[in-house]
């Protein structure tokens, strides 16, 4: 993707239609966690003062708090998945998934395994959110300790995936500015080799909610979640760790490309229907033909 359009802010068609959708799904969604808050955070936080051995969290809490959620909106959104073809993990695994959405973290519930996600420190600080994702057993990474660029490699995390544990990282490090997938960072790679652990690519065609500087608007009313076929650490481990990651983020660009095509094809309202997305998508492509040639 040329740096041009990396930049490019992206302005889609605001309408009645967009800021209800907006509106009742961040109404819904902060409700769940103000109940998560106030009625199950006191007596799991009051169990563990008495008790720490039992190091209890509240994922299962916020995880039926999701799906509470899904339900509530699904009369706006539609879901398509493919969740059920990935059997659950037998040892440690990585989520390498694109990240479109404030919602992307939500939707992590959709997938059957019991997720720890990487959270930078200064989201523990925000309100409401930052004690649900607190307790509910995530990873947090201090601010000056970057997984993306650096070669530090947190041991935490290291020890979390080869105790048979689960995570989930974004590797672009930041949501998208034009809902296309950016350049990988380094940092999720290094510790799937540490850990010698399983990678899962998922690629997700979300609520898209697209950002000209910090939108909060929801554009879609279809959720795709795609699970391509994972990696075993033997698939991967004498391949170097960049030529492997662009590699994996070469077949989600390419599924997330069909995914859309589909879709023009097949729903009339589709937001990615116009000009601007049209080249968004082509350069997508060009990116693609580059790396065939290399």
């Amino acid at each position: 993707m040329s740096k041009s359009s990396n930049s490019k802010i992206i302005k889609a068609k605001i309408n009645l239609w967009v800021i209800f959708k907006t509106v009742y799904i961040f109404f819904v969604f902060i409700i769940l966690m103000i109940i998560d808050l106030f009625i199950f955070v006191p007596p799991i936080l009051l169990l563990n003062l008495i008790f720490p051995k039992l190091k209890l969290t509240l994922y299962t809490i916020t995880k039926i708090s999701s799906k509470v959620g899904f339900i509530l909106t699904f009369f706006l959104f539609k879901y398509d998945t493919n969740i059920k073809e990935l059997a659950k993990s037998t040892g440690n695994r990585i989520y390498i998934i694109n990240h479109l959405s404030y919602f992307d973290v939500i939707l992590l519930f959709f997938l059957q395994d019991k997720i720890k996600i990487l959270v930078k420190e200064k989201y523990t600080r925000v309100p409401l959110l930052g004690n649900i994702i607190k307790l509910s057993g995530n990873i947090i990474i201090k601010e000056t300790e970057s997984i993306y660029e650096q070669t530090y490699i947190p041991q935490d995390v290291v020890r979390e995936l080869t105790n048979g544990g689960v995570i989930a990282i974004f590797p672009e490090g930041t949501r998208s500015k034009n809902s296309n997938i950016a350049r990988f960072k380094k940092g999720a790679f290094r510790i799937a080799y540490e850990a010698k652990s399983e990678i899962v690519p998922v690629v997700l065609d979300s609520w898209n909610i697209i950002r000209p500087g910090n939108s909060v608007w929801v554009f879609d009313t279809k959720l795709v979640i795609r699970v391509l076929p994972p990696y075993k650490y033997e698939d991967y481990k004498n391949i170097d760790s960049t030529l492997f990651a662009k590699n994996v983020r070469i077949s989600m660009i390419k599924e997330l490309l069909d995914i859309r095509e589909s879709r023009k094809k097949n729903e009339k309202k589709y937001y990615r229907n116009n000009e601007i997305f049209n080249k968004l998508d082509e350069e997508a492509r060009n990116e693609i033909n580059k790396a065939s040639l290399e």
